[in-house]
C-alpha cells in the first residue's frame, strides 16, 4: 500500500461522506460475485426499544452478465444487482444499491418487538444478483434512539415510493434462517466497538479484494430501471403499511387503557355521592368523550390506511399487468 492506502494505482480516492472524517471500507472486483464483510462481534437489541443502523455507500463502475441474470418466480424483471447491506439477525437488508459515484446515507430504523443479536454485513452483490465493480462503506453506526426518533425518521416513507435509502422495520419476531450462501465469500473481523448506547464502527480503509468467479469478460453496465412495482418497491409499500397499522394500534390501545382509568375515576367519585365533586365528575366525563371521539378517529384512519394500500396495491399490480402484456406482444 501507499501513504493514502492505496493498494492499486488506478483507483481514485473516493474523499469522504459530507461532513465526515472517517475511514472507508473498499470491495472491489472485475467479475460478478456475492462477497460481504460481516462483524464477528454482534450486537444484542432488546425487546420494547427502538434502534437505527446507518451507513454511507458510495459505488462506482458496477455492472452484471448476463449470463447471471436471475429472475423472481413469475416475473420478467431480474432482481437489481449491487451493493448491498444485511442485517443478520433480523430480516433487514437493502439491495441493488448503485449510487452512481456519489455518496449516499441509508438508514434503517428498527422497531425491537423480539430481542436478538445482530451482525452488519456489508457487501457487493447479493444472493440472487452477483455483481461486478466497486463499493465503499464509511461511518457505519448502530444507536439506540427513543420512539419519536423511530415514528419521526420513517415518516420520509408515507407516500412515497422513490425513497429506497431508508427501511423501516416495525416487527422482529421472526427471525431469518441461517443463510445458505453458498460460493459466497464471507471476511469476519472485528470492527463494532460498543460506547453506552452509540456502536461506533470504525472501518478500516485500503481492503481491496479480488474474487474471481467468472473469467469471462465484464460487459457494459446496462442502465437499470426501477420500476414502481418492483419487488423491492412492493415489500417497501407492504412494510410502511404495515407499520402504519401497528402505530395506529398502539396509540388506540394507549387510549383504550386512559380511557379505563378515566371510568375507575368517575365510577369513584360518583360513590362518594357529594355534590361538590358534581363538577370533577363533569370534567371527567368530558375526558372520556374526548378519548371516545379519537378513537373513532383512529378507528377511521386505520380504515382509511387499509383502503389507500388495497389501492395502491391494486394500481402497481394493473402497471405490472399492462407492461407484460406489452412485451407480449
Amino acid at each position: 500500500g501507499t501513504e493514502n492506502g492505496y493498494n492499486e494505482s488506478s483507483l481514485e480516492n473516493p474523499n469522504f461522506p459530507e461532513n465526515q472524517n472517517s475511514n472507508v471500507l473498499m470491495i472491489k472486483s472485475g467479475t460478478d460475485v456475492y462477497y460481504y464483510y460481516k462483524t464477528n462481534q454482534k450486537v444484542s437489541i432488546s425487546s420494547g426499544n427502538y434502534y437505527k443502523i446507518e451507513t454511507w455507500i458510495k459505488t462506482n463502475n458496477l455492472s452484471q452478465e448476463k449470463v447471471n441474470l436471475v429472475y423472481p418466480k413469475n416475473s420478467t424483471t431480474a432482481y437489481p444487482y449491487g451493493a448491498s447491506i444485511n442485517i443478520d439477525g433480523i430480516e433487514a437488508s437493502f439491495v441493488g444499491i448503485d449510487t452512481n459515484n456519489e455518496w449516499k446515507k441509508y438508514t434503517i430504523y428498527i422497531n425491537c418487538t423480539s430481542s436478538s443479536d445482530i451482525a452488519v454485513e456489508l457487501g457487493l452483490g447479493s444472493e440472487n444478483a452477483l455483481t461486478s465493480g466497486v463499493a465503499y462503506y464509511s461511518t457505519t453506526s448502530i444507536e439506540k434512539i427513543e420512539e419519536s426518533d423511530y415514528t419521526n425518521g420513517i415518516k420520509v416513507l408515507e407516500g412515497n415510493s422513490e425513497i429506497d435509502n431508508v427501511l423501516a422495520i416495525g416487527n422482529t419476531d421472526t427471525k431469518k434462517e441461517e443463510d445458505k450462501k453458498t460460493e459466497t465469500n464471507t471476511f469476519e473481523f472485528n470492527w463494532l466497538v460498543v460506547p453506552s448506547l452509540v456502536f461506533g464502527v470504525a472501518i478500516v480503509f485500503a481492503v481491496v479484494m479480488f474474487i474471481v468467479r467468472y473469467t469471462k469478460k465484464s460487459s457494459h453496465k446496462k442502465a437499470k430501471i426501477q420500476k414502481d412495482y418492483s419487488t423491492e418497491n412492493m415489500k417497501k409499500l407492504a412494510t410502511t403499511h404495515k407499520n402504519n397499522l401497528n402505530a395506529i394500534s398502539k396509540q388506540k390501545r394507549e387510549l383504550t387503557k386512559k380511557q379505563y382509568s378515566i371510568a375507575e375515576e368517575i365510577n369513584l367519585e360518583n360513590a362518594k355521592a357529594d355534590e361538590k365533586n358534581v363538577a370533577e365528575i363533569k370534567k371527567l366525563q368530558n375526558e372520556y368523550d374526548e378519548i371516545t371521539k379519537k378513537l373513532d378517529n383512529l378507528t377511521e384512519k386505520r380504515n382509511q390506511e387499509i383502503k389507500r394500500y388495497k389501492e395502491k396495491l391494486d394500481e402497481l399490480k394493473a402497471m405490472k399487468k399492462a407492461d407484460e402484456s406489452q412485451k407480449n406482444k
